[in-house]
């Protein structure tokens, strides 16, 4: 961890900024230790922004993010407890948290995995990708989910098909459940800007080294 807490930050917050994002994407190749410290320092920081912005007057409400939740949680037991302390002490400071994660499950105790289904299970709102059988089954003790409900998303994680080009059948599809009230599926739709941003298979599009192109 050499580098990353040693040495003063080069980050300096603006605190009427509309957004702000911390991007830690220089430590992809790290082990899991280094970037979940790297993930924790950045909520720690973004809360402590909120802090300041309030105790200088500057009150307002706050969206904020923790991407990859489940990748901080895993490392070690008893992180889902500062992770569920964000979610409970966030409403007094006008924040509100969305958390995005591919599993509840993939803790390293039960107490821990038990907290998580509790924490889940207290969100406002949940939005559902395209997710399989088992996932499904876990999440039915957390979000009441229909069985046409529950078919549509095991649908929308259904392998690619066999057409080259063809778009994944889940891509952009998802599922907002609110309680016990009927889901709303929708369908984002990316822009054309969007498409080339958020493409991840620029490598696999690229010529073979001596490939011809036509």
């Amino acid at each position: 961890m050499r580098g990353l807490f040693d040495r003063p930050s080069s980050v300096r917050a603006d605190l009427d900024t509309p957004a702000l994002s911390l991007d830690i994407s220089a430590l992809d190749h790290d082990d899991d230790d280094v970037v979940v410290a790297a993930m924790l320092s950045a909520w720690a920081w973004a809360a402590g922004v909120i802090t300041a912005a309030t105790t200088l007057g500057r009150r307002r409400t706050v969206f904020r993010v923790q991407d990859e939740l489940w990748r901080a949680l895993r490392v070690a037991p008893g992180l889902v407890e500062l992770s569920d302390r964000v979610t409970r002490l966030g409403r007094s400071r006008g924040e509100i948290s969305a958390q995005v994660t591919h599993s509840l499950d993939a803790l390293p105790t039960p107490e821990d995995r038990a907290k998580a289904r509790g924490m889940a299970g207290r969100n406002a709102i949940t939005v559902l990708g395209g997710m399989n059988a088992a996932d499904l089954d876990r999440l039915r003790t957390i979000t009441p989910l229909s069985a046409a409900e529950s078919q549509m998303v095991r649908g929308w994680a259904a392998p690619p098909t066999w057409v080259p080009g063809q778009l994944h059948p889940g891509r952009g599809k998802y599922l907002i459940k609110s309680g016990g009230r009927t889901g709303l599926p929708i369908h984002l739709t990316l822009t054309r800007d969007e498409l080339d941003l958020y493409n991840t298979d620029h490598a696999w599009n690229r010529p073979l080294t001596g490939e011809k192109t036509r």
